[in-house]
């Protein structure tokens, strides 16, 4: 992996963390508002999608390079 992946890869978790912890003090102070429990869900529901999107970062970019290397290699 290279360093530019693994910079993205450390960003994207940082910036996962960071929105966790917005929307888990969201849904505390919301007070029983279904309004605002709802958007802390969302909230949730995004940051858990972007942090499966950046666990796999590092497997679908190999798996993308594996593809590519293979393609460029067949013709020669």
């Amino acid at each position: 992996m290279n360093r530019v992946q693994l910079i993205l890869i450390v960003l994207g978790t940082a910036l996962g963390t960071l929105l966790l912890t917005i929307a888990g003090v969201r849904w505390m102070v919301a007070g029983g508002e279904p309004g605002s429990i709802d958007s802390a869900k969302r909230a949730l529901t995004g940051t858990t999608i972007g942090y499966g999107i950046t666990v796999l970062a590092g497997t679908l970019m190999q798996i993308l390079d594996w593809v590519l290397a293979t393609q460029t290699g067949s013709g020669q």
